[in-house]
């Protein structure tokens, strides 16, 4: 899948065409996060295919249960962890 992109910079503009390997990463628990925070989007097509749209910190789940811990402080949008991958509900 060849994909293109049209930047303009500083009145250039500027054009790149390059083949992308495809990524598709299935859940967004512990490894998905941890693998999304190092990809390199520019260099891979990444998409995730999940149930959930949030990281859950599991851990600290117990005490969120108690009211020790917030629950909106041990969940992570999955889209604040790489802003540049699509997603698939």
């Amino acid at each position: 899948q060849v994909g293109s992109s049209l930047g303009i910079q500083g009145g250039n503009i500027q054009y790149s065409n390059r083949l992308k390997e495809k990524i598709v990463i299935l859940g967004t628990g512990w490894g998905s996060a941890s693998f999304l925070k190092e990809i390199d989007t520019e260099l891979y097509d990444v998409t995730v295919i999940s149930p959930r749209n949030y990281f859950l910190f599991t851990p600290m789940l117990a005490g969120a249960s108690v009211g020790t811990v917030e629950y909106r402080s041990i969940t992570e949008p999955i889209r604040e962890i790489n802003k540049r991958y699509s997603t698939v509900p």
